[in-house]
Order: structure tokens, then sequence, then C-alpha cells
């Protein structure tokens, strides 16, 4: 998404990006006005704020530009869109493979996200750099695939 193209957005997009980041609390997110959805990943993509700070205030339920029925997860997946050679992907899934993995972040889930978000990514790109996998879908996909039972479990 470039930022010319964030005024056109329309609902329809905003809500399967939502769906596509994994959301399941869609009716709170369908209530937002476009406009909202607008300035938030305006914000989010392209304010000169340190990632740290965006992270949070768009991840955060606290955070100015928190979309209702979205998190963590809505926010690491519209960066990796952006561009996924340098943002990770903030999944349950992920955080399993990183325990599985021995690398998970001691702090990871204790207070500022937009602090969480970045020791997230050290550990991912830990797990990028192991593996040399080209980038952060193909971590993404590797953590889904890690976690996953076998069937000859």
């Amino acid at each position: 998404m470039d930022e010319q193209n964030i005024p056109s957005l329309t609902v329809e997009q905003a809500q399967a990006i939502y769906r596509a980041s994994g959301g399941r609390k869609t009716k709170e997110f369908t209530a937002i006005p476009i406009e909202e959805v607008r300035d938030s990943l305006d914000f989010l993509l392209f304010d000169t704020l340190g990632l740290e700070k965006r992270f949070d205030e768009s991840a955060s339920v606290e955070g100015a530009y928190n979309l209702a029925g979205s998190g963590k997860e809505f926010v690491s997946y519209v960066l990796c869109v952006r561009d996924s050679g340098l943002f990770a992907l903030w999944s349950a899934h992920g955080e399993r493979a990183l325990r599985k993995l021995g690398i998970y972040p001691k702090d990871l889930n204790r207070g500022n996200l937009g602090l969480g978000y970045m020791d997230l990514l050290e550990a991912m790109n830990v797990v990028r750099g192991r593996t040399g996998l080209s980038d952060f879908r193909a971590v993404d996909e590797f953590a889904y695939s890690v976690t996953q039972k076998s069937t000859s479990d």
C-alpha cells in the first residue's frame, strides 16, 4: 500500500485486510468509519515517528491510532504486507515457534507493545538468519509448520 493509495482505500478493502490478518472481532472493526482506518494506516506506515512508537500507538488498546477489534496481529500484518523483508508478523504460532526454538524473548508480552514488537523482530530475524528464508512471510510459514502436530504423532 502506497501513501497515495490510502485516501482511496474502500471499506471493502479495509475489511479484506482485516480478515486476511486473522482479525476475529469483525463487528467492532466494521463499525469504524473508513476515515479513521485511513488515518490509522497512514500513521502506522508513513509517520516519521520511530517504529516502536507507531506500533504501540496502533496496536495498544489505549493507543491514539488503535482500531477497535484490532491489535498486534493486525498491525504487524499491515507492516509485513508493506515490506516483508523488513517487518515480521506477530502471531500465536510465531510465539509458539520461538518457544520451541528456545529464543522466545522473556519480556515479549509485558508492557509496551512497541518494545515487544522490536523484541519479536529481533527474534524472528534470528529465525530468518538460521533458516536462510527470504522474507518474514516465509518465516511465518515456517513458524506455522513447526508448531503443527505431525500426522505420525
